[in-house]
């Protein structure tokens, strides 16, 4: 057996195995660690905690055993899919409701970002038009005594 055919039933990937392999766990903990070489500043921009999601088995449960009590099914499955699509609608709501909630509050901070960064561009040119009349009149001064002397 030679080495290729080791390292294969080892389960180690090399670049002439199909995507049907499996990996080692050294190889796993190698292409993780690539991946965090290739971009170290991931976890900067991507969301650190997320909402939890609301489960609705809990009120899928609770419709269960109505459904039970009464003892019509066809009417209770009617009701819950009546149910269900309402609660996911209700929640679809809220979230959409929320989304542009936050998409106006981003906009308005990009706003007020963009009027702060005019005002400091603006002062900076008047700096750079400062720092040139300063230029222009240290070299003139210097000229001057250049030709005295």
């Amino acid at each position: 057996m030679d080495d290729d055919d080791h390292s294969a039933s080892k389960g180690c990937p090399l670049p002439e195995q199909g995507v049907g392999r499996k990996r080692s766990a050294a190889a796993a903990l190698a292409l993780r660690e690539a991946a965090e070489l290739v971009n170290p500043d991931h976890n900067d921009y991507t969301v650190k905690s997320k909402r939890a999601r609301i489960s609705s088995s809990a009120t899928v449960s609770s419709m269960d055993e109505e459904c039970l009590e009464e003892g019509s099914s066809s009417s209770c499955q009617s009701k819950s899919k009546e149910d269900r699509y309402r609660h996911r609608r209700d929640k679809n709501n809220v979230a959409s409701r929320r989304s542009r909630e936050a998409r106006k509050q981003k906009f308005a901070n990009m706003e007020s970002q963009a009027v702060e960064l005019e005002k400091a561009n603006q002062s900076l040119r008047e700096k750079i038009q400062e720092l040139e009349a300063l230029t222009k009149h240290m070299k003139d001064t210097l000229v001057q005594r250049l030709a005295k002397a």
